[in-house]
C-alpha cells in the first residue's frame, strides 16, 4: 500500500490525537525491520511523518483545539446548584423548621445527600456560619446526622460511632431515654454547640425547631 501525502497527514493526526496514553506521541517511527513488509508496500520513515512544516503546525493547532474541547466538556461543577462547597463535601441548608429528625433526613436523601456529619471544629464553624446566613434562623439551629442507638450511644447516619471531635454544650448530652437526636444550636449564647432533643419535637416548638442541613460528597 502506498501512502499518499493526504493519507500521511491523517495518519499522523490520528496518532497525535488518539495516543494510547492520551499524550502527544513521538512521531519517530518504530523499527520496521521485524514487520517483514510485503512486496509493493512503501513506508514513510522520517521524523516528520513526511509532512511539510505548515502541515505539522496545522496538526499541532488541531490537537490543541481537540484537547481544549475535551477539557471543557469534562468540567463538572463540584456541587449542584444551591449547594455550598467546603473541603470535599457540598452542604445545603433548607431553612424550614422541621419537627421530625426522620423527616429532615428523608429530604436530604431525596437530594442525594444525608444529614450533616461534623468531624472538626473548623467544619463546625463553617456549618454555623452557613446556618446564620439563611433568611430563617431558629434557636435550635439545624438537625445533625446524630442519633442514639439501643446502647444509648450516638452514631452518625453512616453508622459510625461518634468519637473524636464533638461540640456538646455544657451538661449535654443528657436524658438518654427521651432525647435521642442531635442538633447544632444557632440561638443564644450557645451558638455552635450541640444539644440532644427528642427526635420528634412538640408542635408548639415549631418556630424554634431545627431546620434541615444536608451534606453530600463533591463531584
Amino acid at each position: 500500500m502506498i501512502f499518499r501525502p493526504r493519507q500521511v497527514f491523517l495518519f499522523c493526526l490520528l496518532a497525535i490525537t488518539s495516543g494510547s496514553d492520551g499524550k502527544t506521541q513521538n512521531s519517530s517511527p518504530k523499527p520496521v525491520d521485524k514487520l517483514n513488509p510485503q512486496a509493493g508496500q512503501n513506508f514513510v520513515v522520517n521524523n516528520n511523518c513526511g509532512l511539510a512544516k505548515s502541515e505539522r503546525e496545522m496538526m499541532a493547532h488541531i490537537k490543541a483545539k481537540v484537547d481544549y474541547i475535551a477539557a471543557q466538556s469534562s468540567k463538572v461543577p463540584p456541587c449542584p446548584t444551591g449547594w455550598v462547597l467546603y473541603g470535599r463535601s457540598c452542604y445545603l441548608v433548607i431553612d424550614v423548621p422541621t419537627l421530625e429528625w426522620d423527616g429532615a433526613r428523608i429530604n436530604c436523601l431525596k437530594l442525594g445527600g444525608d444529614l450533616v456529619k461534623i468531624t472538626t471544629a473548623a467544619e463546625n464553624q463553617f456549618i454555623l456560619n452557613l446556618i446564620l446566613k439563611q433568611p430563617k434562623v431558629t434557636h435550635y439551629g439545624a438537625w445533625l446526622g446524630l442519633r442514639r442507638k439501643a446502647d444509648t450511644k450516638f452514631y452518625w447516619t453512616d453508622d459510625t460511632l461518634l468519637s473524636g471531635y464533638s461540640a456538646w454544650n455544657t451538661g449535654e448530652p443528657n436524658n438518654p431515654s427521651s432525647e435521642k437526636c442531635g442538633h447544632v444550636i444557632a440561638g443564644g449564647s450557645a451558638k455552635g454547640k450541640w444539644n440532644d432533643i427528642p427526635c420528634k419535637v412538640n408542635k408548639s416548638a415549631i418556630t424554634s425547631a431545627p431546620v434541615i442541613l444536608c451534606q453530600r460528597k463533591s463531584n
